[in-house]
């Protein structure tokens, strides 16, 4: 391959160190200095040795000369000569000539870049020059491809190479083959006359790969097609549970890993925990596409119901077609724990609610977090398994533990605390309802403990802790004032509706939307009921729900998309959409009202301008 690159600078330093020994008469007369490069001849053949002359004239002494890039050498190398005025016969005085050869192994069009050149304490740059390397008679042009590796599997990556040999030319415009039936194309790298495509194999199957195209100005030139052999992807799937102990009323997540595929056909089924656990909710999910080969994670919370020794059986999943079964999983529940009756200082289980006093359905955060006093002990503590209370009289809806540690002060000592869970209680109806506290398991390393070779970390000791119990005042929500469209949200509500046309005809479709915002938990609002008119058909709305939680304070909006087609001509009313709340801080209640729309529909066909 022709590759223009920087010539070893070690081959400059003969000329380098010559330029003291040819110092022209210092009595002649000097004209002004120039430099100038140039190659003879500019035209060779692959093989012949082309000479670069480097000319400096109207100087006494050189004393630096940095070379510019040039066209590799090939395994010639370099011949260096210099002479000097003065000191060689045919030389004008004051002039300087150095003379490189080299061979050029490849055809092509190549430049020379610009010397730069120091004498008598002046700088001066040349001109680049070109050189025209033909191929040999006989020598034809050609473009060489192949693939590596030749054979992969689904979801792997391979590369598609090629490169023009003997070719005069290097502007030229390299032409990837079409293999998106097969193939999914990433990167692409090269030189003036090579280049390189990573590509992912996504469909099993013997493919051809058709010519890789190269088209520069003496014309166009095609590789051989290629073949790559794309194997079915390797499934596996397997499961494992995410916990230091479990206990009696404590969660434990069970992680799905599929690996080899990007995607699965339906969601996995899992199997049925009978009476030692119940399945909580999905975790998380994620696919690492980028990994080789792709790979998929589903997190499954349970939460352990009964003391002993159960089975978690067989996962089924379904990934292209195939039916994958992993094996069961034996776990031990524990009772739980008694928490230390003496835990360290500085270290201690905080369960806390927002507010103290609420009204029915009124959102009350509550937090859980390990704190820790650093100044005591060294070592953030991990969670372990944690229960939680009952949560009898009360509806929950679960929030993002989310944020970094968080400052507070016990009995006036300072304390950080990382959360454990944070969620909204939704108190059911009124009066004082208490709420047990949770047991946690705090985990540090053992300072004398050594290496767990199990886990591959530090041995760790295990410190279970239980957070006090709290009380929580609940009040009715009063009769007096309550509207009719009230029913039952808590916090404060705006309605904002549009339309996009009032004006249509039979059989065309309009779009109703309604835009609820909130200040309060979002997933408490209820529907709004809109009584429309009896000459369209409304389709079951389109929802989206945005949730926000910022410093504890909740708020969000959700969205209805109505679809409304006209089946009857007629002049409509689209009503006020109505909705109802009570504001727990200013005690009152309160209503949001979007706007009504007046729609005229004309028989179909005519103008609804």
């Amino acid at each position: 391959m022709n590759r223009n690159r920087l010539i070893d600078g070690t081959r400059f330093l003969v000329a380098a160190t010559l330029f003291g020994v040819f110092v022209p008469d210092a009595t002649a007369q000097l004209r002004n200095p120039s430099a100038r490069a140039y190659v003879d001849p500019p035209v060779v053949t692959v093989g012949e040795p082309v000479r670069l002359v480097v000319e400096v004239t109207g100087v006494r002494t050189i004393e630096r000369v940095i070379p510019g890039r040039m066209p590799s050498a090939g395994s010639a190398g370099f011949a260096v000569a210099v002479r000097a005025g003065g000191s060689e016969e045919g030389v004008v005085a004051n002039t300087f000539m150095l003379t490189y050869e080299f061979v050029p192994p490849n055809a092509g069009s190549f430049q020379v870049g610009a010397f730069q050149i120091t004498a008598d304490g002046r700088t001066m740059d040349t001109e680049p020059v070109a050189v025209r390397v033909n191929p040999r008679d006989g020598s034809e042009v050609a473009v060489r491809a192949w693939v590596t590796p030749a054979r992969v599997r689904a979801g792997e990556d391979f590369d598609l190479s090629a490169e023009i040999v003997s070719s005069p030319s290097t502007q030229l415009r390299f032409i990837a083959p079409d293999v998106f039936d097969f193939a999914e194309q990433g990167s692409v790298s090269g030189s003036e006359t090579s280049r390189e495509w990573r590509l992912r194999a996504v469909v099993p199957g013997e493919f051809v790969i058709p010519p890789v195209r190269v088209t520069g100005p003496e014309g166009t030139y095609e590789s051989e097609p290629l073949t790559v052999v794309i194997d079915p992807p390797v499934f596996e799937a397997q499961t494992t549970v995410e916990a230091g102990s479990i206990w009696v009323g404590g969660e434990f997540v069970v992680r799905l890993d599929v690996i080899g595929a990007a995607e699965l056909d339906e969601e996995p089924v899992l199997p049925e925990t009978g009476i030692f656990a119940e399945f909580v909710g999905l975790v998380d999910s994620s696919s690492l596409v980028g990994n080789v080969p792709p790979e998929m994670d589903r997190d499954y919370r349970f939460r352990a119901l009964q003391a002993g020794r159960f089975e978690i059986g067989p996962v089924r999943v379904t990934v292209a077609g195939r039916t994958l079964v992993t094996d069961p999983i034996a776990i031990i529940v524990d009772e739980v724990p008694t928490p230390e009756e003496e835990p360290p200082s500085g270290l201690l289980l905080v369960g806390s609610a927002a507010k103290t006093r609420a009204y029915v359905n009124e959102p009350v955060v509550v937090t859980y977090a390990i704190a820790y006093d650093r100044m005591a002990d060294a070592g953030w503590p991990s969670p372990g398994t944690a229960s939680w209370p009952s949560f009898d009289g009360f509806g929950m809806l679960d929030l993002r533990a989310g944020g970094g540690p968080r400052e507070f002060l016990v009995d006036g000592r300072a304390f950080e605390a990382r959360g454990l869970r944070r969620l909204a209680l939704l108190p059911l109806g009124p009066g004082r309802l208490s709420v047990d506290g949770a047991v946690a398991e705090a985990r540090k390393p053992n300072r004398f403990g050594g290496w767990n070779r199990a886990t591959g970390g530090p041995a760790m000791t295990s410190i279970v802790l239980a957070s006090e119990p709290f009380t929580l005042d609940v009040l009715p929500l009063p009769d007096e004032g309550q509207p009719a469209s009230f029913r039952g949200y808590v916090g404060t509500i705006s309605v904002n509706s549009w339309v996009d046309r009032t004006r249509m005809a039979v059989g065309e479709t309009m779009t109703l939307e309604v835009e609820v915002s909130v200040e309060g938990h979002v997933e408490t609002l209820p529907d709004p009921e809109i009584e429309f008119p009896d000459g369209f058909a409304v389709s079951e709305p389109e929802v989206s729900t945005d949730f926000r939680d910022r410093r504890g304070v909740l708020s969000g909006s959700r969205t209805y998309v109505y679809r409304l087609t006209a089946v009857a001509p007629g002049r409509y009313r689209i009503p006020v959409v109505e909705m109802s709340y009570f504001d727990a801080g200013s005690e009152s209640y309160g209503t949001a009202r979007g706007q009504p729309f007046s729609v005229t529909v004309v028989a179909g066909g005519r103008d609804t301008r």
